[in-house]
């Protein structure tokens, strides 16, 4: 009984190391994904939320100023045409 004991914890031991060697590669693999992705995107010269939010409420901003600008120029317009 003592020599199918010792096989089985043999396997056992395989298992173990088979089961940790599969851990270590999942990982690794993972970390070598994720390297890459992000190098793809440092190549695509993305722009940060950040940036993106700042831009944006660039943008939101200059069009207020722009509707405001043109309803002055049409009030200015109509008082001109009744000038004439």
């Amino acid at each position: 009984m003592t020599g199918s004991s010792k096989i089985f914890d043999d396997i056992a031991k395989l298992g173990q190391s088979a089961a940790g060697a599969v851990y270590g590669l999942k990982t690794e693999a993972e970390t070598a994904f994720k390297n890459r992705i992000e190098n793809v995107l440092l190549e695509m010269d993305l722009v940060s939320r950040d940036e993106f939010d700042a831009a944006l409420d660039m943008a939101k901003i200059s069009i207020e100023k722009t509707a405001k600008l043109e309803k002055k120029i049409t009030a200015l317009e109509k008082k001109l045409k009744q000038k004439k």
